[in-house]
């Protein structure tokens, strides 16, 4: 049988075998009920100032933090509105405006070239129904959800490139002749995906919502009170570095510096002298310097950040 209390601070009854009142937030036991929301949002601060370090991280360039999907939701800018609502409605419209220009164009065709009417409306209708399930997966906010759009992308203009060197080799006549459909059809699916793919790329709304990456001097970290000015990149470089030594697991510490340097680089690595130093000291160091090294060959950070982070890790040597 069930043993009802009253709580002392909401007058209201719950089970006496939980140790709190689940009507009531811990931690605010004499507080008013009239200030309990406005009292467990400062508490839910303050606790997202203490873990800050914890959950938060620096990106590899250190100008931006990487935080969870609950924070993410808190900013102005997350949320599939405003120019992510256009970009869902693009992705949809784009095969469907090259079939309807498709039909538009059988009188012309119909007699001498409807294999490419055919051909035409088939890669949109699989396009269009593959762009309709992306469209649904933009309400995910995941990190998957980028690479999703990305295989879309670069699908379609493979399609818009090989259909026009396979229309071009075949029959010339509808790719410059009266009815141009293939020469449209190949700028349509290119340039909606360089366009694209450069707006994913570079768009501050994709990197919030679905990356969960905030700049750093962003003010949405004032307004809610949270300190990340303090954050170390450790957790960012240690990230990739582990991800670097499980490229190269069975390697040796010392060949690392070779590893680092790419052909398409006219300067080599050279790695510090700690002959001093234990095997694991140069180990680290070799795989922090080698991570480095990556980093900026990947274009992932700038000559300036490079040259200041390999300092620093010398100076700690």
């Amino acid at each position: 049988m069930i043993s009802l209390k009253v709580c002392d601070n909401c007058s209201l009854e719950y089970d006496e075998i939980l140790a709190d009142c689940p009507h009531c937030y811990s931690g605010q036991i004499g507080a008013s009920q009239g200030d309990e929301k406005s009292s467990y949002t400062d508490r839910k601060i303050s606790q997202d100032n203490t873990e800050t370090s914890k959950d938060f991280r620096l990106t590899i360039s250190g100008d931006a933090v990487q935080v969870d999907l609950e924070t993410a939701k808190l900013h102005p800018n997350f949320g599939l509105t405003g120019e992510l609502l256009y970009f869902r409605f693009a992705l949809i419209f784009s095969p469907l405006l090259g079939m309807i220009y498709t039909l538009s164009q059988y009188p012309i065709l119909f007699k001498t070239n409807s294999f490419w009417i055919i051909y035409s409306c088939i890669f949109d209708g699989v396009l269009f129904v593959w762009a309709y399930w992306l469209s649904g997966q933009l309400f995910k906010f995941q990190r998957k959800t980028i690479d999703y759009i990305y295989k879309y992308l670069i699908v379609s203009a493979i399609i818009g490139i090989a259909t026009a060197y396979m229309c071009s080799n075949l029959n010339n006549s509808v790719f410059v002749g009266p009815s141009p459909l293939i020469l449209v059809h190949f700028l349509k699916l290119t340039c909606f995906s360089i366009i694209v793919g450069f707006y994913v790329k570079i768009s501050e709304k994709i990197k919030i919502t679905y990356l969960h990456i905030i700049k750093k001097n962003d003010p949405f970290f004032s307004a809610h009170n949270i300190n990340v000015s303090t954050l170390p990149n450790d957790t960012a470089w240690l990230d990739h570095a582990n991800g670097f030594s499980d490229m190269t697991k069975n390697t040796l510490a010392s060949n690392h510096k070779t590893l680092a340097n790419f052909s398409g680089r006219s300067t080599s690595e050279q790695l510090p002298n700690v002959q001093s130093a234990g095997l694991e000291t140069v180990e680290n160091f070799s795989l922090r310097i080698a991570a480095l090294k990556n980093a900026l060959n990947q274009e992932l950070i700038t000559e300036n950040d490079y040259k200041k982070k390999k300092k620093q890790i010398l100076d700690e040597l």
